[in-house]
């Protein structure tokens, strides 16, 4: 017996408790067999079924603070590298494009894209407000990528793939 059959033959008509109660039974089953890591990453993958692929806060955060780079002199700048303020005017400068996707994906994206390109971004930019300009309009075009494999949720897909 294979427990997506299991699932998918009787899930249709259970109430909110009953999926509570099935949750519990998996989570109890993980937690007395799986590392700590091992359980993150179930928790994450079951997230972005259920999400379509698109970031919470938590999951986010995780990932923004995986996140760094080393300078041209060696030193290391770990993310995230936006303020919460700076991320939110933003993507609301941008909500439009980006109607597929949440602030916390584009916080990711943003993060990402500052992290990946910065000395390309130092190199082209002459100051830190105009490198965060640019982060912010590649980010969107990033996300924007319409011939992408996923491009209604590319970040969730690139950094969990």
């Amino acid at each position: 017996m294979e427990l997506e059959r299991i699932i998918m033959d009787n899930v249709h008509g259970l109430d909110a408790n009953q999926m509570r109660m099935l949750a519990r039974k998996i989570e109890c089953f993980v937690d007395a067999h799986a590392s700590d890591e091992d359980k993150y990453c179930l928790l994450k993958a079951v997230y972005g079924v259920i999400s379509g692929g698109h970031y919470d806060k938590d999951f986010a955060m995780h990932d923004i603070g995986n996140m760094h780079y080393d300078d041209a002199n060696g030193i290391r700048h770990s993310a995230p590298f936006f303020t919460d303020s700076e991320v939110q005017e933003m993507f609301s400068r941008h909500m439009d494009e980006l109607s597929d996707y949440t602030i916390y994906d584009f916080a990711v994206t943003l993060n990402m894209v500052w992290s990946d390109n910065n000395r390309t971004l130092c190199k082209y930019a002459k100051d830190g407000n105009e490198r965060k300009a640019m982060a912010e309009e590649m980010s969107v075009e990033y996300l924007c990528d319409q011939d992408a494999p996923h491009p209604h949720n590319k970040i969730w897909m690139y950094i969990n793939g």
